[in-house]
C-alpha cells in the first residue's frame, strides 16, 4: 500500500468517526456539555485515538464541539442565542431556498418529493414513531435547502444544517409535532394549488412558530 492509499484510508476512517460522533451529538445521545474523551470514543468506535482526534477537530469547525486548552473537548450546548440567530436566518433564507427549488422546470416532481416526505411524517405520527417523524421533517426541509441551484446559498445553509438538526431533534412536545404537521399540510395545499407566495408565507410562519416553541422550551417564556 502506497502513501496515497494510506492517506485515503485514514481519511475514510476519520470521516466515519466524524459522522458517528456527529449523529450522537445531534440526537442528544451526547448532550451539550458532555466531555469527549478520546480513549472512550476510541473504544466505542473501534478506531485509534489519532483518528478520533481528527474527527473531533472537524466537529470543532462545525461548532458542534468546543475545544478548551488544557481541559479537553466538550459538546457545544445549544444556547438561546443560537436558536434566535438560526431561526432569524431561516425566516428569510428558507423562503428564498423554497422559491429557487420550485423555479425549475420539474416543479411538479419537486412538489411530489415534498409530498412524499409529508406523507411519511403523517404515517409516523399515526404510529406514534416521533423520532421518525422528526427525521422525515428534516428530510422535508432538506429537499429545498440542499437543491436551490445557488451554490453560495447552499453553502450558507449547509453551515447551519448540523445546528438546525440538533435544535429540531430536541423537540419533546407531542402537541408541537401535531401543530407542525398541520403547518406543513397547509403549505403543501398551497403548493398543489400553484400558490407559491401563499406557501412561502406559510413556511415563514411555520419557522416563526418553531422559533417561539424552542424559546419557550428553553426559557419558559411564551412568545405566542
Amino acid at each position: 500500500m502506497n502513501n496515497e492509499q494510506i492517506d485515503i484510508l485514514n481519511t475514510n476512517k476519520s470521516e466515519y468517526c466524524y459522522e458517528q460522533i456527529k449523529k450522537m451529538i445531534i440526537s442528544n445521545e451526547l448532550p451539550g456539555g458532555s466531555f469527549l474523551v478520546e480513549r472512550q470514543l476510541s473504544a466505542m468506535l473501534g478506531f485509534s485515538r489519532t483518528t478520533i482526534r481528527h474527527a473531533l477537530q472537524e466537529l470543532v469547525k462545525d461548532n458542534l464541539v468546543t475545544s478548551y486548552p488544557n481541559r479537553g473537548m466538550v459538546v457545544t450546548p445549544i444556547t438561546i442565542e443560537d436558536v434566535i440567530e438560526i431561526y432569524q436566518i431561516r425566516e428569510s433564507l428558507d423562503v428564498l431556498a423554497l422559491r429557487l427549488y420550485l423555479s425549475k422546470q420539474d416543479r411538479e416532481m419537486r412538489i411530489a418529493q415534498l409530498q412524499s416526505h409529508l406523507d411519511s411524517m403523517r404515517e409516523s405520527l399515526e404510529s406514534s414513531d416521533h423520532k421518525l417523524y422528526i427525521e422525515q421533517d428534516l428530510a422535508f426541509h432538506s429537499c429545498y435547502l440542499k437543491d436551490t441551484g445557488n451554490g453560495r446559498l447552499e453553502t450558507i445553509l449547509h453551515s447551519l444544517w448540523n445546528q438546525m438538526s440538533h435544535i429540531i431533534l430536541s423537540v419533546t412536545s407531542i402537541s408541537r409535532l401535531y401543530d407542525s404537521q398541520k403547518e406543513h399540510e397547509y403549505m403543501m395545499e398551497a403548493l398543489h394549488k400553484g400558490d407559491i407566495d401563499g406557501a412561502c408565507n406559510i413556511l415563514q410562519q411555520h419557522i416563526r412558530l418553531s422559533k417561539a416553541y424552542h424559546i419557550e422550551r428553553m426559557t419558559g417564556i411564551s412568545l405566542i
